[in-house]
């Protein structure tokens, strides 16, 4: 799982600016910070769902300031989060772009 939080954490910041991946050290869900993009991460996550197949779980669930974040799980084999990654960049794409 480290190497997987590793790999998305190198991603994001190589790849899609506009987010961010909240440093943790014991968990095996990557809380990603998309203020930049939305303060709904409910509509984002949806909006992502729809536009590329990729699930995630939205932070309103965990209230506070969660309308701000999207959970992804790393407790999967690389692949799917090599998957994972080049969808929500894609999704994001889509979303900064849309009219």
């Amino acid at each position: 799982m480290q190497g997987n939080r590793e790999y998305l954490e190198k991603f994001v910041q190589d790849n899609i600016p506009e987010i961010k991946v909240i440093p943790a050290e014991s968990t095996y869900l990557a809380w990603i910070d998309c203020r930049q993009l939305t303060d709904k991460s409910d509509d984002f996550n949806q909006f992502l769902r729809d536009e590329t197949g990729l699930y995630l779980a939205e932070g309103t669930k965990y209230r506070g300031n969660g309308n701000c974040f999207l959970r992804m799980n790393l407790a999967t084999p690389r692949c799917n989060v090599e998957d994972g990654v080049e969808r929500l960049r894609k999704g994001i794409n889509k979303f900064t772009n849309r009219k």
